[in-house]
């Protein structure tokens, strides 16, 4: 939807294309991201965060089906508890 300006779901043709997905904590509006990282700037729970991998978005102006993108996926740091990755195995070829 963000290359070809097309809604996947209704076709329409007219996209808002959003730089950045705002969020607010404490009265304050800022960034949102797709992971929290140890020791940043933020508080949840007692511990330190920052934000990692920038959201922006595209929005179908006909139906309002929104897709995020992630900016910068490589910046998210995998720890196995906040982020883990994992790999589909390759499809099988059936006879």
């Amino acid at each position: 939807m963000r290359k070809h300006h097309v809604c996947p779901k209704c076709e329409h043709r007219t996209i808002l294309l959003v730089d950045s997905v705002p969020d607010r904590t404490s009265g304050q509006v800022h960034a949102s991201y797709a992971a929290a990282t140890p020791d940043g700037n933020y508080w949840i729970g007692g511990e330190r965060f920052a934000g990692a991998g920038k959201l922006s978005a595209a929005i179908c102006k006909g139906c309002g089906y929104t897709e995020l993108y992630c900016e910068d996926p490589g910046s998210i740091p995998i720890d196995g508890r906040l982020v883990r990755e994992v790999t589909a195995e390759a499809p099988t070829a059936y006879r």
